[in-house]
């Protein structure tokens, strides 16, 4: 899809090796420093079904928005899509249901 200055979408059902995502497996969005889409008003990466909407977080997306994401000390952003909670903490984290 090409981006337009109202909204860009884009769906994935499966990993960079043709597996379909599941939410029990972890899975982790890197974004080089200055690489991320160019953003006309905001950007977010959901999950988002009818089992994402009951987690204890409340949460089913992370964007420009979210208060506290953690950017590495060379400006890059991971976001960690996966059931549990990361080590690295919750800033960055997307829940996902367990199956």
């Amino acid at each position: 899809m090409k981006p337009n200055p109202v909204q860009w979408l884009e769906a994935t059902v499966s990993s960079n090796d043709g597996h379909p995502l599941v939410g029990t497996t972890k899975y982790q969005l890197d974004f080089e420093a200055g690489a991320l889409p160019p953003v006309y008003d905001f950007w977010s990466v959901s999950i988002c079904d009818a089992r994402t909407r009951g987690n204890s977080f409340e949460r089913c997306s992370v964007g420009d928005w979210s208060e506290g994401l953690v950017h590495g000390d060379n400006g890059s952003l991971s976001l960690y899509v996966q059931h549990a909670p990361p080590a690295s903490g919750i800033s960055n984290w997307i829940p996902t249901p367990s199956g």
